[in-house]
């Protein structure tokens, strides 16, 4: 198979992709693979197609095949740990994981899966890296300023040195609620209750199901003296409480 005949294929199986038809896509690369198994590129990206299907066995025997014949892509090894890791191959979904971390010039998009990856292992140093790396890139996304927000927690920094970053990601995305309850958190944390409670005040509890949210809204009104929106909390929470099995 010529280059520009695999580029061809490459190119017809990533649009059918896009457009929904990954089963599709998949098909046609196994067909073309049994006439010409020596495409390696074609592996690999059998590989990464069945992998955004869940389909993980597909995917890393194909991206094993290709691993034989070339060196893989970063997005081919972030998959083929990520098959691991589902498969529980955990050590070698791990070394994987920090060697894509070394590399150059990552694609934006697998900032955040890599990062991901990097904390299921407890690498929180290198998934703080990479969230940094993703929010330099992207200036106005908040997600990897949430990322940054996760993993310096993990590290157990001091809040002093979060809430900067949790505040600008909270102006980027004012909507996240998630975000704002962190904020109002680490706020009462730092005993500025008061204006913990003065970013809940728009939030209607009865919107929530996640009890460990209601649970410091209601720890963060009660702190600022707030009774009556700490009480909102504590009845929601009874409600909840009584829609589990066995209540």
């Amino acid at each position: 198979m010529s280059t520009k005949q695999s580029c061809d294929l490459s190119r017809r199986a990533v649009d059918l992709h896009k457009a929904g038809q990954t089963r599709q896509a998949i098909d046609e690369l196994q067909e073309h693979l049994e006439e010409r198994p020596h495409a390696a590129k074609l592996w690999e990206l059998l590989g990464v197609l069945p992998f955004a299907i869940d389909d993980t066995e597909l995917a890393r025997a194909a991206i094993e095949q290709a691993s034989i014949m070339i060196p893989l892509s970063a997005r081919g090894q972030l998959v083929l740990a990520k098959c691991y890791d589902a498969l529980g191959y955990r050590e070698a979904a791990g070394a994987i994981y920090r060697h894509v971390a070394t590399l150059d010039s990552l694609d934006d998009e697998l900032m955040e899966p890599l990062a991901a990856g990097l904390g299921r292992y407890g690498e929180y140093q290198h998934a703080l890296a990479i969230c940094r790396t993703a929010a330099k890139r992207m200036p106005d996304n908040p997600e990897p300023l949430k990322g940054i927000v996760h993993y310096m927690r993990r590290l157990h920094m001091p809040v002093e040195r979060i809430l900067p970053t949790l505040f600008r990601a909270h102006h980027l995305a004012p909507e996240d609620k998630d975000c704002r309850i962190t904020l109002a958190w680490l706020l009462h944390e730092t005993g500025q209750s008061n204006d913990g409670a003065a970013l809940l005040v728009a939030v209607d509890s009865d919107e929530f199901s996640c009890i460990r949210c209601l649970t410091l809204m209601q720890h963060i009104f009660e702190a600022a003296g707030h009774d009556d929106r700490a009480n909102d909390c504590r009845n929601r929470l009874k409600v909840l409480a009584g829609e589990w099995p066995g209540a």
